[in-house]
């Protein structure tokens, strides 16, 4: 039911990572509605056995370039555990800018922890 949905999404907004024909993560837009209809907000995942290669780093830099190009928007955002070091180093490779940190905005794993917000705009 996933696929079918991501399939119909015209423009695309959902994508697999694929390394070497085999699909090994995810990334992909939730566009914002209302006062917020000119952000988006990209999310993604990797197999932890292609992480450190660069992958993610690429697939955000494509996915951005594709979501300025195709939607009218002005600005994509993410959210990031603060624990999540790597994830910011991904998108602060891609020429996301950390732009605040939401002390104690995410429960996980029945932890309390900060949110950094990262966002490049057009």
């Amino acid at each position: 039911m996933w696929i079918q949905h991501c399939v119909a999404e015209k423009p695309a907004r959902h994508f697999a990572i694929i390394v070497r024909g085999q699909a090994v993560g995810g990334i992909g837009i939730l566009l914002k509605e209302g006062i917020r209809r000119k952000t988006a907000e990209i999310g993604y995942w990797l197999g932890e056995e292609y992480w450190n290669r660069g992958i993610t780093t690429e697939a955000v830099k494509a996915v951005t370039e594709y979501v300025f190009s195709n939607f009218d928007i002005c600005r994509i955002q993410a959210t990031v555990f603060s624990h999540n070091i790597a994830s910011g180093r991904v998108l602060e490779k891609a020429g996301y800018k950390l732009e605040s940190c939401l002390k104690k905005g995410i429960i996980k794993d029945g932890s309390i922890i900060d949110e950094l917000i990262y966002a490049v705009v057009r």
